[in-house]
């Protein structure tokens, strides 16, 4: 800026200026009016008082040594005002130098007036005028009466528009700043990048730094924020920079954010029992604010399988039903493009089966131990063995499907323990087991046979059999023999069978029962078979009387020198008659009399008869049986029951018998 040079100074200053400027090679002489002239007289062109610059010069062109500096009238004259002989001829020093400042080489100097202007000639529109607005002045503002301007019209006055006595312009010269934004720039999405942004003002003035749009940036008033990329995309920053007197200038960078793909952690390899669920949780990185899809494949046949991926971590689920080994591979995609993948490997591991064979039983021998277990595996085959712990060892276990049966029969009693074996295809095991309480069965003895159906004589030898069964085929017996006459014997056992002879003292009716005992204490016994037993040389029977009916009997046998005689008829009403021709045998015993023989029925023969006569203290006792003796058919029987069981005769209802035992 211009300092106020006083009246009668400035041709001093003048003269200072022009004979400082560093490096000048040439004498430069600044010519004022001649002494002639009056102070009213007008400086005509010819005069020529201001040296004009040479022609290599021009206006506002840097001064070299060679070059001539122009002078301009003092601050006291006007740009069309005549110049006085008092008046003093200032120095227009370059931009960047004050008045009173030695001039440099480097220095620019600006001519006023044009080198085809003279000092009295008023500026006209062709002229040409350095114009330097003071620093209260803007580029482009009017220069108003109390700016502070030396002579000088404003950029916004014509060239040949008079500038007032009063008005004073200080000389400043300000250029805009320049900006230079830097880059491009290129960052992933997720990191920063730090802006280079750079600016220049001419005059060497503070500048102010404002980036915009501000979004992403830590501090856009920095001319090296830092710029966060939180998702791919690109933008374009400007940059623009303001120096002291609001003059801007700005400068735009592209900044490219590039998308960066999901990075997955599944972690390391699994191992599990088939038949189990794999449960894994997996994470994956991705710094842009994106959205993800995703996809698995559990690599069991399964196929590849959509994810639902809400979050950064998600949780795998997957149930491995056989064994193997198997690759397990995630995909991760943004929505970007940008896709990711990882894998690991689950070894599933084979699992014996898991046997069930049911819990304790308890049994018979010789029932059938029949059950059905079940195999629980991973879909598999299998095979197996059964030991049922009878001594019999380990046999082939029948296997269909995911079942299996147990079929036994135990032959003998006793705790057994059954253990079932059950293998897979693979060689892994299972077992399960458990007791069959088997009980003992006692034998089951048959009715005794032989026993003779006639009576027989005293001392006669009785050979008897009877079968039996053992549900305990194991089982050993004995057995015993009782013949009704208080005496007992062992009985010969083979094959299933007892067998024993007897030879009888005394004449009776003999109940005889077998026993069969097993090894284990079971006793089984037979039915009873009864002996009749007589005595032909004792023993009668006598008597007549009535039965309901009514039918009249009467009778008269005994036993005498060995042999049998003796009658018996029986008339019945409604005309049955039959009378007995023979009679085989006689048993008496304690009241009881017992006999048979054949006779005739209406006069017809071929029947046979028995008959029961009970003497007893009260009413006596009479049956009387008459069959078919060829065919055995029934005719007539006044009751019913054996013919060797006493108890079964029907009263007498008029009459009565008399036993003589033999």
């Amino acid at each position: 800026m211009l300092r106020k040079v006083a009246a009668g100074t400035a041709l001093g200053v003048a003269m200072l200026a022009l004979g400082s400027v560093a490096g000048a090679q040439h004498s430069v002489t600044s010519t004022l009016p001649a002494v002639t002239v009056d102070a009213a007289e007008g400086v005509a062109v010819s005069d020529n008082p201001l040296p004009s610059p040479p022609a290599d010069a021009g206006v506002g062109e840097a001064v070299t040594a060679a070059d001539q500096i122009g002078v301009f009238p003092p601050t006291n004259a006007g740009v069309d005002e005549a110049v006085r002989a008092s008046d003093l001829i200032g120095v227009f020093p370059p931009t960047n130098a004050n008045v009173d400042e030695a001039v440099t080489a480097r220095d620019q100097v600006g001519v006023f007036p044009p080198v085809d202007a003279s000092v009295a000639e008023a500026v006209v529109a062709d002229d040409r005028v350095i114009v330097a607005p003071s620093a209260l002045v803007n580029v482009g503002e009017t220069i108003g009466v109390t700016d502070n301007a030396v002579a000088v019209p404003p950029v916004v006055a014509n060239a040949s528009e008079p500038v007032g006595v009063t008005d004073t312009v200080g000389v400043a010269l300000n250029s805009a700043p320049s900006a230079n934004a830097g880059g491009p720039y290129v960052v992933d999405e997720g990191r920063t990048v730090r802006l280079n942004g750079t600016g220049i003002d001419p005059e060497g003035g503070p500048l102010t730094f404002r980036w915009s749009p501000s979004t992403h940036l830590d501090d856009p008033t920095s001319s090296q924020p830092t710029y966060s990329a939180p998702d791919d995309s690109s933008e374009t920053l400007t940059l623009t920079t303001t120096d002291e007197h609001g003059l801007t200038g700005s400068s735009t960078a592209l900044v490219t954010v590039r998308n960066v793909a999901p990075v997955l952690t599944v972690g390391g390899d699994a191992e599990l029992p088939a038949g189990s669920a794999l449960f894994r949780a997996v994470s994956f990185t991705d710094p842009g604010a994106d959205t993800w899809s995703g996809s698995v494949d559990f690599g069991d046949g399964s196929g590849s399988q959509p994810l639902s991926v809400p979050s950064r971590t998600f949780v795998l689920s997957h149930v491995y039903a056989i064994p193997g080994t198997f690759t397990v591979r995630v995909s991760i995609s943004d929505d970007d493009g940008g896709s990711g993948s990882a894998s690991f490997v689950v070894h599933v591991l084979n699992t014996a089966p898991r046997v069930s064979a049911g819990g304790d039983i308890t049994l018979d021998e010789g029932a059938t131990l029949a059950r059905t277990g079940t195999i629980t595996d991973t879909p598999d085959t299998w095979s197996g063995t059964v030991d049922y712990g009878d001594g019999g060892g380990a046999g082939p276990l029948t296997v269909s499907g995911s079942s299996f049966s147990l079929t036994h029969v135990y032959r003998d009693n006793g705790d057994y323990a059954v253990r079932v074996t059950v293998s897979d295809a693979e060689g892994a095991t299972g077992t399960a087991g458990f007791t069959a309480h088997v009980r003992n069965v006692a034998p089951i003895v048959g009715a005794i046979a032989g026993a003779p159906a006639d009576a027989v004589r005293v001392g006669a030898t009785v050979t008897l059999h009877a079968s039996f069964t053992d549900p305990g085929s194991l089982d050993t017996h004995t057995s015993a023999w009782r013949w009704g006459d208080g005496s007992m014997s062992a009985g010969t056992v083979a094959s299933g069978g007892t067998s024993a002879t007897h030879a009888y003292t005394a004449p009776g009716v003999y109940s005889v029962t077998v026993s069969v005992t097993d090894d284990d204490g079971g006793v089984g016994i037979s039915p009873a078979a009864t002996v009749l037993v007589y005595n032909p040389q004792a023993g009668s029977v006598v008597g007549g009387g009535t039965l309901a009916g009514p039918a009249a009997f009467a009778i008269a046998v005994r036993n005498s020198g060995g042999t049998t005689r003796g009658t018996v008829q029986l008339v019945v009403w409604r005309g049955l008659l039959f009378h007995a021709d023979s009679v085989d045998w006689l048993v008496t015993s304690h009241g009881c009399a017992l006999t048979a023989g054949h006779g005739r029925l209406d006069g017809r023969s071929g029947f046979s008869f028995g008959v029961i006569a009970v003497q007893t203290a009260g009413s006596d006792r009479f049956r009387i049986r008459i069959w078919n003796t060829a065919t055995g058919a029934p005719v007539f029987d006044t009751s019913s029951g054996p013919l060797s069981d006493c108890t079964t005769a029907g009263r007498v209802s008029a009459g009565g018998v008399l036993v003589r035992d033999g």
